[in-house]
């Protein structure tokens, strides 16, 4: 049996948001604006990034899956997307840190459904990105996981940095990648991307997006997630990621 939308439900929360996104402020998320499904929170995804630019959106976040879950997916407002070097200025909702993450950007329209083979030949460059993460409820921590998807994945903006056209031959598996905060190396890993191949999240991307009826374009980018967890940053920080052999970006928070 399908899942039974609830729209008050969808409305309340989409209106919250929305004035949190334009006033700013977070704001406690309480049990009568708990949602029940994923389709829910993509519901309150898309009337919130309506509300915010009617321009289709051109990147994507994408999660790795947790153990027994598949990943979920959250198109970002159109204006969250700086070119590095970044600036943000710090906004009235709560700064939860930065991520540093491996972005792809496609050449060409993905096939929808297509093996592995057709969507990597529809992907020109790897990107390196941080994204920043901020979040509208003031109980982030106690907030239903599916509340947090529907707040576009707890999404403050990216900085879209430097990258590469042979990504192919990158073994994702051994790929290092540093995290400096204000000149000082706050993280040095190896091979830390939760699912091990980051690409496959771009694959799954290309049939979620079509089946959400806003498809991937020629330009448009996704994101996989982060390498470095989530690290804490606070006003005047100045963020650089580093990816040996793709490329940086660097992120300051005013």
């Amino acid at each position: 049996m399908a899942n039974v939308i609830d729209k008050k439900r969808i409305r309340g929360l989409s209106e919250r948001l929305l004035e949190a996104h334009s006033k700013g402020g977070p704001f406690q998320v309480d049990d009568a604006l708990f949602l029940e499904s994923a389709d829910e929170a993509y519901w309150v995804q898309e009337v919130v990034l309506r509300g915010l630019d009617p321009r289709r959106p051109v990147a994507w976040k994408i999660s790795p899956p947790k153990e027994g879950t598949q990943p979920f997916g959250s198109p970002t407002p159109f204006k969250g997307l700086v070119v590095s070097p970044a600036h943000f200025v710090g906004s009235r909702n709560r700064c939860l840190g930065v991520e540093a993450e491996v972005a792809f950007r496609f050449g060409e329209a993905p096939i929808r459904k297509g093996k592995r083979s057709d969507i990597e030949g529809a992907v020109e460059k790897a990107f390196v990105l941080i994204e920043l993460c901020e979040t509208r409820f003031a109980n982030w921590e106690s907030a239903p996981a599916l509340c947090r998807i529907a707040d576009f994945q707890s999404h403050g903006g990216f900085a879209l940095g430097s990258g590469t056209r042979e990504w192919r031959s990158i073994d994702f598996a051994r790929q290092p990648v540093e995290l400096w905060i204000n000149g000082a190396s706050v993280i040095s890993r190896s091979g830390s991307h939760p699912s091990g191949d980051p690409f496959e999240l771009v694959a799954w991307a290309a049939t979620h997006c079509a089946e959400r009826g806003m498809p991937l374009a020629a330009g448009d980018i996704v994101t996989t997630g982060t390498w470095t967890g989530l690290t804490p940053v606070k006003a005047g920080d100045e963020i650089l990621a580093r990816f040996d052999g793709i490329g940086a970006a660097t992120l300051k928070l005013d």
